[in-house]
């Protein structure tokens, strides 16, 4: 075997080095193929099973908003409207864009300011509990909106203390929108709801007309479906 000077056997290191660097690069080149394929197979597969059947595509809901609201009684509604194609509009008494943070510290921006919404553009009301109805119901333009949904026969869901709502919220008579109808909510509230000429119910969720009722977070479930029910029901508005 040949004896190598000092020289080549440094040539020879660094071809190997470079052949060994090559060889490394093209295995890269060959996962990074690999795992795009598999990427781009994984996505296809992600967006085949995300194919569900969107049955409130068309449909428009506005959610009322104020500080203190509670977190899950906001988010829920709007994930599982949004999941069935629905567009939620989140209305505050504040200009639209004004940051609203939960109970536990969750922020939510609103689109529109009620003074420039209108209960026509729209196919029902969400009313969250916590405390934002305890502020909600002291707005005149809220109170009206939810006045001229029921009196159009769109659905409005309240939970929890949202239902108070119901309370404030009259007919040009004076009579509360929950007069003569069954509702339930958080029991806090149970004797404002009777008060007001409502029928109290012990129930995850009582429906009746136009007006959808649930007690708490834990009822957001059969609150949603029936919510979800309303509007597949309900005619097309008024482009």
């Amino acid at each position: 075997m040949p004896i190598r000077s000092a020289g080549a056997k440094t040539r020879f290191a660094k071809e190997v080095k470079t052949r060994t660097y090559a060889k490394i690069a093209i295995a890269r080149q060959h996962r990074k193929r690999h795992l795009k394929q598999h990427a781009s197979s994984t996505s296809s597969d992600i967006m085949a099973a995300l194919s569900f059947p969107r049955r409130l595509e068309g449909k428009r809901v506005a959610l009322f908003i104020d500080y203190q609201f509670e977190d899950l009684e906001v988010t829920y509604p709007m994930l599982r409207l949004q999941e069935e194609g629905c567009e939620v509009v989140v209305v505050g008494a504040h200009p639209a864009g004004q940051k609203y943070t939960g109970k536990f510290g969750y922020p939510v921006k609103s689109h529109v300011c009620i003074e420039d919404f209108s209960s026509m553009d729209v196919d029902g009301l969400v009313l969250p509990g916590g405390f934002a109805p305890d502020y909600m119901r002291r707005n005149k333009p809220m109170l009206e909106a939810i006045t001229t949904s029921i009196e159009l026969g769109k659905p409005c869901a309240a939970i929890c203390h949202g239902p108070w709502m119901f309370c404030s919220a009259r007919f040009p008579n004076g009579a509360p929108v929950c007069t003569e109808r069954s509702c339930t909510s958080f029991v806090a509230i149970k004797d404002d709801l009777i008060n007001a000429g409502a029928t109290w119910v012990d129930a995850p969720v009582v429906v009746d007309g136009p007006l959808i009722t649930a007690r708490t977070p834990a009822d957001l479930i059969p609150f949603m479906h029936a919510l979800i029910e309303a509007l597949i029901q309900s005619p097309a508005r008024a482009q």
